[in-house]
């Protein structure tokens, strides 16, 4: 738990400092950025706790902000990224969109798996709904 605070704190602080230095309609830009904002979007009330004793003012943010990156990263490359497309997918479910969310989950698990990354979101999509067939028809 402390390492992924401590992790996220300082990744965020980084690429705050290469937004400057970066040109910023590279999508890949806008995916850590995004993960960061869901992780301390998602982040549970003990963990809240522990971060607000380590930082004085722990980090927040909203799931809508991770989604703005999120789509963003999306809008300037369509389906590029089996990881984005899943986290996209993540944020609506958090936010009770189901039906968005089994979209962007559908789209992650139905596109081909050629790096470690999209083998993994392959299998998280595919435990989600193993017991439907909502991803896989």
């Amino acid at each position: 738990m402390f390492s992924r605070l401590f992790v996220n704190y300082h990744v965020c602080l980084h690429y705050n400092n290469l937004y400057s230095q970066i040109y910023l309609l590279d999508y890949i830009v806008y995916i850590p950025t995004g993960v960061w904002h869901f992780s301390f979007a998602d982040m549970s009330y003990a963990t809240r706790l522990v971060a607000k004793t380590i930082f004085g003012s722990p980090p927040t943010s909203t799931y809508e902000q991770a989604l703005h990156y999120f789509l963003r990263a999306e809008q300037i490359s369509v389906g590029f990224y089996s990881t984005n497309t899943y986290y996209i997918g993540e944020v609506y479910d958090r936010l009770g969109k189901k039906d968005d969310a089994i979209e962007h989950y559908r789209k992650s698990f139905m596109m081909p798996v050629i790096s470690a990354d999209d083998e993994v979101i392959h299998q998280k999509v595919k435990r989600r709904f193993k017991n439907t067939s909502t991803v896989c028809d």
